[in-house]
């Protein structure tokens, strides 16, 4: 559903939607109700916009963004790398002091 379909979605409803610009494209704003109420719409407008911001009285509160399926990572990528140092699990007298014991 566009931006223009939400806008006349409801005669009895305010809905605010504000374009933001900002670094690298363009986003939405959206009030708490209208996010509540419309949050099928507003997931279905991620497929066009990078984001929505959701806003209480204004003022940003959450962001929502289109899922991003995390890359596969390769188990032992790093291996020798780093090593672990032999005291790593030792206690740490100054952390004990810390917490009394």
């Amino acid at each position: 559903m566009s931006e223009a379909s939400l806008r006349n979605a409801s005669a009895n409803a305010i809905i605010r939607l504000t374009k933001l610009t900002k670094k690298g494209g363009t986003g939405m704003q959206v009030n708490i109700y209208e996010a509540k109420t419309r949050l099928s719409e507003l997931i279905g407008l991620l497929e066009k916009e990078e984001e929505i911001v959701i806003a209480k009285s204004g003022k940003p509160v959450a962001k929502l963004v289109p899922y991003q399926n995390p890359q596969h990572r390769e188990l032992g990528a790093w291996k020798g790398a780093f090593t672990v140092p032999e005291d790593f699990d030792d206690p740490d007298e100054e952390i004990a002091e810390l917490f009394g014991v």
